[in-house]
């Protein structure tokens, strides 16, 4: 059995955060769930680093948090993942990690702090808060205080669905965003060819255009958000079209 503190707040001094407290409690659910049923599965080491960095992405995380975390699991083990009795802990000191990042300790503790609050890492602290492990022969953690990566364990399902869904929202918005640049591109086309056939615009296409620039102006968020641009951009185009062509309106 490895030997950990049951909590990473037994000893620290750390800046509790509504999300910290939240991880702390996801954990030790996960925690007693794994005591009662020992035959759980829990992910791999590489689908727990695949789907941390899919969800740091999905939330909006900067690319040093997503580099962070390729770091941190480049000092765990497939076994911290397989063994449903170790805790995947990792103990590079501040000083290691912000050198493989190429940045300050600071910058570096910053973003850690980012990780905690996106509810992916927590802390395991010694007594001194130093961090440090060591291992079996057979690569089991027999003792380790550091950085918990165990919070990505707890809420795998969670972060593979919420993941998944973000993918999901992204290539719709991709999609939507296709359609408004072809749309925005036909419109641009025909408002040329009627300034050439006619020469000057008079006041009902001025309205048509003076639409057209709120639609412009207006920043869509969300596929939501996108589509109800993509149909005012379709209706437009097909006022223009009648516009420039009455006779075939009718």
């Amino acid at each position: 059995m490895t030997s950990m503190p049951n909590s990473h707040r037994a000893y620290a001094n750390r800046r509790v955060t509504a999300a910290s407290l939240q991880t702390d409690r996801t954990v030790a659910a996960y925690r007693m769930d794994h005591q009662d049923r020992s035959g759980m599965s829990r992910p791999s080491r590489i689908q727990a680093l695949q789907v941390a960095k899919r969800y740091a992405s999905a939330i909006g995380l900067k690319a040093a948090k997503i580099a962070l975390i390729d770091q941190l699991f480049a000092f765990s083990k497939a076994i911290d993942w397989s063994d449903a009795e170790i805790i995947p802990l990792v103990w590079p000191s501040n000083e290691v990690l912000a050198r493989r990042l190429g940045i300050k300790v600071s910058t570096l503790k910053y973003h850690l702090a980012g990780l905690v609050e996106a509810g992916l890492i927590c802390y395991s602290d010694h007594p001194t808060y130093q961090r440090r492990g060591r291992r079996s022969e057979d690569g089991r953690i027999v003792e380790a205080y550091g950085i918990n990566l165990s919070p990505i364990a707890a809420r795998y399902c969670e972060l593979l669905e919420l993941s998944d869904a973000a993918d999901f929202e992204a290539g719709k918005c991709k999609r939507l965003s296709n359609s408004r640049t072809l749309l925005r591109r036909g419109i641009a086309a025909i408002i040329e060819a009627a300034r050439r056939e006619l020469g000057s615009l008079d006041e009902d296409w001025n309205l048509l255009l003076a639409r057209l620039d709120r639609l412009r102006e207006r920043r869509a968020q969300g596929s939501v958000e996108l589509a109800h641009v993509v149909d005012a951009l379709d209706l437009s185009d097909r006022l223009l079209l009648a516009q420039r062509h009455p006779a075939d309106d009718v």
